[in-house]
């Protein structure tokens, strides 16, 4: 716990409005034996972060693409630390059944009345730029990717996904929030084509760029990585532009 937290302290996170964190834990709490224990660990992280004064966001998909997804209630299993926030009775989330986000933090009611589009217009994505945001990776490499790919994919049409609407019924509490959530994913209709994303161009560019700062090797499970939101989104579309399958 203490590298992780030593990790945290070394960035400017103060400086942010909202911190969108990646997270893989299971490096971190290998030596975690007991619940009491993995508990401690994972409110003496977001404690640290909500120390900085910013509104942590975190995914918090479960891929709901039928029946009913309940807002308060239907559980991510993105992992530790997102379930951790999802359940906290203080946090916020958005309504889109298969890729839903969770916010804690003073600003975490931005996140309601989403946009119908999963990564498009008024998605998290879109809400998210130029409003003062970072990228956080705890025991995560940036390399292992970033979903914000799909949004630069989303805007500029590309042609390997399409969009699809799901009749999932979407309710908070007792209120109905409605229907027809879409997603943009993978086309599967090309033979020998998968159009599975790739990150790791994007990567390096960021690295030669400058723009990440860490804490650890940048392929290690056990490193710390910022990066800011609006600076990645820039290079994000430069890169489709002159390469339109620089993802794939």
């Amino acid at each position: 716990m203490d590298k992780v937290i030593e990790g945290i302290r070394t960035f400017n996170l103060h400086e942010y409005k909202f911190i969108y964190v990646y997270s893989d834990l299971r490096e971190f709490g290998r030596s975690i034996l007991s619940k009491e224990e993995k508990s401690k660990f994972l409110n003496t992280l977001l404690n640290e972060l909500l120390h900085t004064g910013s509104t942590i966001v975190i995914p918090s998909f479960t891929y709901t693409d039928s029946g009913i997804f309940q807002v308060t209630s239907t559980k991510t299993h993105l992992g530790a630390f997102n379930s951790f926030i999802q359940q906290d009775i203080r946090s916020v989330r958005s309504e889109h059944p298969l890729f839903s986000f969770s916010a804690i933090g003073p600003n975490a009611e931005f996140l309601k009345n989403i946009g119908n589009c999963s990564f498009g217009n008024d998605s998290v994505f879109s809400r998210l730029i130029g409003k003062g945001t970072t990228f956080l990776n705890i025991g995560r490499p940036i390399s292992s990717g970033n979903t914000l790919v799909h949004y630069v994919e989303d805007e500029n049409n590309a042609y390997y996904r399409f969009h699809k609407a799901f009749n999932t019924e979407v309710y908070r509490g007792d209120t109905y929030c409605g229907a027809n959530y879409s997603a943009f994913l993978r086309r599967q209709d090309i033979s020998g084509r998968t159009f599975e994303t790739q990150f790791r161009l994007a990567t390096e560019i960021l690295y030669s760029k400058g723009k990440v700062a860490r804490f650890g090797d940048p392929e290690s499970y056990l490193g710390i990585f910022q990066y800011d939101y609006d600076d990645t989104l820039d290079i994000l579309m430069e890169l489709f532009k002159s390469n339109p399958e620089v993802f794939i």
